[in-house]
């Protein structure tokens, strides 16, 4: 490699030390990891917030970063699995919580999930709090370089750098914005995201030249947020998400999931938190059961993890006896018991309030899948007239499609024809293509 010629470094903070299985952002900046190296060959280069600066980091044990090793387990190529130590002390922690008061079970919570998602660990969280003793030093930069930062940047403090290593290390810096939901919709999120989140953005509208948004409608209003607040609007791109599941034939498959692919059910991929609105598909399958309909409706499988704000939610589940056993969660699953699970379910549903994306829904319509959604936020952009699009605050409505795509065959494959004719798959190596001619535009 031509050590003078600018390189690309993709900042894999977030992804280095995941063990969980991808999700989200998780799984964009896990997929940019693994295809860019396609585009750039050795002008890619991985780095890492440590210590108050960015250091380079490399796949251990000498791993090819662009393989798929540990893909089945939800792992990236350079990290691993948790050990049993580290298995038996979140057993014993998740347990201790249940012992505290309400208000502290719910901020651990939200601290467990956020250290579980950015794949942290404890040590890390706890330097969030703290400010650098100086500016970071950005040394593993030359003149001319990118620095691409994908990940859950709001919670680690290089953003705030980000402005001094472009001006002083002389680098373009290219970001991206999920969503503005912390902003627009506080309602929805644990009360110190919102000072959070409009610290991030003002920190990357001064210091970025690119932001990436992955939806036109996360690009309005982000800018519309921006300008409202007299803030500069850096250059906005906007990048589609892939929808497909790498891994998707490697990794073990549990008995439970096995067990439920063997029978109807109705699939609902997302973290269980009050945006995402679970609660009116519980409240629909209520109402079914309420009328007698149990017997016919298929379970409806959660794959994903508790997040903040659900435990009432999760209380009434465990304790109605008309839903009790017709409602699954699936806390942790690999990519390839989640291909199983899109590719075995009887359709898809997903009736969020408010998504930046929706990564989801174009995961299932990939899958050939007929898909109830909401029409909310930037639902319509991924789904497009393919979609069933249902009211997210009407159970009645919700308990009305539910029942009749699962007693009307009929109906359900007509739907399915469509999807399948009609919906051409994104792939991550397109995103990473649209991501290389935006980067390269900045040089």
């Amino acid at each position: 490699m031509n050590n003078s010629a600018p390189c690309l470094w993709l900042n894999v903070t977030t992804t280095a030390g995941l063990t969980a299985p991808p999700m989200g952002i998780t799984r964009v900046e896990l997929s940019m990891a693994r295809e860019l190296p396609h585009l750039y060959g050795g002008r890619l280069r991985f780095c890492v917030w440590r210590d108050g600066d960015f250091v380079e980091w490399k796949p251990a044990d000498g791993a090819d970063a662009t393989s798929k090793t540990g893909a089945g387990s939800g792992c990236p190529p350079w990290g691993g699995a948790p050990s049993p130590r580290r298995v038996a002390v979140g057993t014993i922690g998740k347990a201790l919580i249940t012992l505290a008061p309400q208000p502290l079970q719910d901020a651990c919570r939200r601290l467990l999930v956020g250290l579980r998602d950015g794949g942290r660990t404890i040590r890390q969280g706890l330097s969030f709090s703290l400010p650098p003793r100086s500016e970071p030093s950005g040394a593993i930069f030359q003149h001319g370089d990118v620095l691409l930062s994908l990940g859950l940047d709001w919670t680690q403090p290089a953003h705030c750098h980000f402005a001094h290593l472009r001006s002083s290390r002389r680098i373009r810096i290219a970001t991206c914005c999920y969503d503005l939901i912390p902003v627009l919709y506080p309602q929805y999120c644990a009360e110190d995201l919102v000072g959070l989140f409009t610290s991030y953005f003002f920190s990357i509208a001064y210091s970025s030249d690119l932001i990436f948004c992955i939806s036109r409608r996360t690009e309005l209003d982000l800018r519309g947020f921006l300008e409202a607040s007299g803030k500069p609007v850096p250059r906005t791109c906007v990048v589609p998400l892939g929808d497909s599941v790498a891994g998707g034939e490697q990794g073990a498959v549990s008995d439970e999931v096995r067990k439920l692919c063997e029978e109807p059910f109705v699939l609902f991929v997302s973290t269980i938190e009050r945006r995402k609105n679970h609660e009116v598909l519980y409240r629909a399958y209520h109402l079914l059961c309420t009328e007698g309909r149990r017997v016919r409706l298929p379970k409806l499988v959660f794959v994903g993890a508790p997040g903040w704000g659900v435990d009432d939610f999760l209380t009434d589940l465990e304790l109605d006896p008309l839903t009790r056993g017709l409602i699954v969660i699936l806390d942790r699953v690999s990519d390839r018991e989640l291909s199983m699970l899109y590719a075995t379910a009887k359709f898809c549903v997903y009736p969020s309030f408010y998504e930046g994306w929706g990564l989801p829904v174009g995961e299932a319509l990939a899958a050939g899948k007929v898909v109830l959604a909401s029409d909310r936020g930037s639902l319509p952009e991924v789904g497009g007239d393919l979609v069933r699009y249902v009211d997210p605050w009407s159970p009645r409505e919700w308990a009305r499609e539910i029942w009749e795509l699962s007693t009307n065959d009929t109906a359900l494959e007509e739907l399915r024809g469509r999807v399948s004719s009609g919906y051409k798959p994104r792939t991550w190596a397109d995103t990473a293509r649209v991501v290389k001619e935006e980067i390269d535009r900045l040089a």
